[in-house]
């Protein structure tokens, strides 16, 4: 039989388990926001109904820092953005003469239909080049990351590029923040978000999963403490009739 004591640990350790499970299933990264963050209107390139539209485009140029291409952070400017790049220092491979690094995001009507999912929002075209205009690529091995914001706040969505007259889905993955999806990527073109219904589990689904796990292991934790406790019925049985005999005793001494 087991120590009593045993039963917390084992409850506690098949919890840490289930977490570290639902991690590995779907994996959930650092917000984008450390702080609240109120989701204004998605706006549209070609708006339908009472949907919002001119959406924004984003332009940063930065010089050369010590010879090397400089981090980037660029967003378009709704708030929140609905696209980013973010680029660490020295990412881009540069011809000699190279003085700056220009990035530009803008968006585009779509170039194709998709086959890899619906488009969820819009398509935006990602472009680095140096002062010249000359297209930019990353050096062997290195990804940027790419943030695209969905039209609601789902949690079900890729990030998918046009390339070769086709789209095909790229490295992507929920960015902890509802309606927010982080890609990786080592060439430069139109992006957008894809529906993917039935796909991975969305880390709402996953979270809500931990919790509905983590209290029914808690109760049958709680279960299983307080029946290790009580003693077994025969026991239960001995100790009441010696308490009877108990009882018993006392008043046959007391009427002598």
């Amino acid at each position: 039989m087991r120590a009593p004591g045993r039963a917390g640990p084992i409850v506690l350790a098949a919890g840490i388990l289930l977490i570290a499970a639902a991690q590995a299933v779907a994996p959930v990264a650092a917000p984008l926001f450390d702080s609240l963050t109120v989701l204004g209107p998605y706006r549209y390139l070609s708006p339908v109904g009472n949907q919002a539209g001119a959406p924004t485009s984003a332009t940063i140029t930065q010089p050369l820092v010590n010879g090397s291409s400089p981090g980037f952070n660029a967003a378009t400017a709704e708030s929140p953005p609905q696209a980013q790049l973010i680029a660490a220092p020295g990412a881009f491979q540069l011809a000699p003469g190279t003085t700056s690094v220009t990035v530009e995001i803008d968006p585009v009507a779509p170039p194709a239909a998709s086959t890899v999912g619906p488009i969820l929002g819009n398509v935006y075209r990602y472009a680095v080049t140096d002062q010249n205009g000359v297209a930019l690529s990353t050096k062997p091995g290195t990804d940027v990351t790419l943030v695209l914001r969905a039209p609601d706040a789902t949690s079900e969505a890729l990030v998918a590029q046009y390339s070769g007259g086709a789209w095909t889905q790229i490295t992507s993955s929920p960015s902890g923040t509802p309606a927010f999806f982080i890609g990786t990527a080592a060439t430069f073109g139109d992006f957008a978000l894809v529906g993917s219904a039935g796909s991975a589990i969305g880390p709402l689904q996953v979270s809500l999963l931990i919790l509905l796990v983590g209290a029914v292991l808690g109760a049958i934790g709680y279960i299983v403490l307080r029946r290790r406790r009580r003693p077994p019925p025969a026991a239960e049985a001995v100790a009441r009739r010696g308490s009877a005999a108990a009882s018993t005793n006392r008043r046959k001494r007391k009427r002598r």
